[in-house]
């Protein structure tokens, strides 16, 4: 049976990941209504626990897992290891499980060290309901009103539990949960530009621009790049740094950026200034739209290399990294696109005109949103097979854990 996992981040006020929540293709963690917890569910759980690992997908943060009430009344949460994971329940569709079986189950799994989820009604009008037993009480942002949203962060929000605001897709939206006092956050509006402003990017950010540019032009000029680099200190350190890290396979003394640069080969000069470049480019930005950026590039160049050949790999890297570029230097794509130098088919599949890269840079953005049916579409056309996307997304996240730690 094909697994499909991916992560969505969880935020706090000062946009600083605090868990992941993991989405599963498969199974009864996802809360397929009539479902019943078989054979084939439970393997489905225990392959994905232990096959993708709970290190891989959430790393040292917590892990929220969707289950059933079905599930927690047949006692599965048992196989779960409460410390590192919080189980948010979905409400009995079904009519299977009784609200007293349902709240005896959950008191089992908390006395057990379990940390429970519950959702809140957003519908204008329903009455504000107790939900005694939760650690974390979810709001769905972008369905409620606004009227819904502060009524719900004022019953919630001073009780002890955690409010999370998910599906917050804008900067406005986030800066207003935070004012209403919601404590954790969760949807992509990291990943949006705050601000399209009409002034100059600051030195800093338009030279390590110039830098991703300069590194991708097909005629690399290693000379020029190395004056580039050293034109600013910090920016020499970092890649030095990255350069002899153990992480990054690194095994030469380096005496110099150009000698760097010369040992390290063309291709792998691209990636590795490219991520660099983009880490120092987003020194007031969450941490984890960085970590997008990598997966994005990771993944895409993994997917489209199969298909496309291995001298597409740099350009594939590069879409998925300046995927997040105008969220980076809060720009329009257009505007930041004008002054680098790419490759006319890396700025056109950018830019969203139709190219052989742009299916696997909409695969990449579907799996990463969980967008299922979407990915199976995309999957079938490109003519990859179940079991390649799943362990291309694990390889992907060890990759990124490496280069964290490194």
């Amino acid at each position: 049976m094909d697994i499909f996992a991916t992560r969505h981040p969880i935020f706090d006020q000062a946009r600083s990941v605090v868990a992941y929540e993991l989405v599963f293709r498969q199974g009864l963690l996802m809360g397929f209504a009539g479902r019943t917890v078989d054979r084939d569910e439970r393997r489905m759980l225990d392959a994905a626990l232990q096959g993708f690992g709970l290190d891989r997908l959430a790393g040292n943060r917590p892990a929220v897992l969707r289950a059933s009430a079905e599930f927690l009344h047949q006692g599965h949460w048992g196989a779960i290891p409460g410390d590192r994971v919080i189980l948010r329940v979905r409400p009995d569709t079904t009519g299977s499980v009784s609200r007293e079986d349902l709240e005896s189950a959950i008191l089992a799994a908390k006395g057990n060290g379990h940390r429970i989820a519950l959702s809140a009604d957003t519908t204008d009008g329903a009455d504000l309901v107790p939900l005694p037993l939760a650690d974390y009480v979810f709001v769905d942002y972008s369905s409620a009103t606004a009227d819904r949203r502060a009524a719900l962060a004022k019953a919630y929000g001073r009780t002890g539990t955690v409010l999370v605001a998910e599906k917050v897709v804008t900067h406005d939206q986030f800066r207003e949960a935070t004012t209403l006092g919601y404590h954790q956050f969760q949807g992509y509006f990291f990943c949006e530009a705050e601000v399209f402003t009409g002034g100059d990017i600051a030195a800093s950010g338009a030279t390590l621009a110039q830098l991703i540019a300069e590194v991708n032009r097909t005629d690399i000029d290693l000379d020029k790049l190395e004056e580039l680099i050293k034109r600013d200190v910090a920016l020499s350190v970092r890649l030095l740094r990255y350069l002899q890290s153990a992480g990054l396979g690194w095994r030469h003394q380096v005496t110099s950026i150009g000698q760097g640069l010369r040992v390290l080969g063309h291709r792998s000069v691209r990636k590795w200034a490219s991520l660099t470049a983009y880490t120092l480019i987003a020194s007031d930005k969450p941490s984890e739209l960085i970590t997008t950026s990598l997966v994005r590039a990771q993944l895409c160049e993994e997917l489209g290399a199969q298909k496309l050949g291995d001298s597409m790999r740099s350009e594939l890297f590069l879409v998925g990294l300046l995927s997040t570029l105008e969220a980076l230097l809060d720009r329009p794509i257009e505007v930041l696109l004008a002054d680098m130098p790419l490759a006319r088919e890396v700025a056109d599949t950018l830019l969203g005109v139709r190219t052989p890269m742009s299916d696997y840079l909409d695969l990449t953005l579907a799996y990463e949103r969980g967008e299922w049916d979407r990915v199976d579409g995309l999957m079938h056309s490109l003519g990859i097979e179940g079991p390649a996307l799943p362990e291309a997304y694990g390889r992907t996240l060890t990759w990124v854990g490496q280069l964290a730690a490194a």
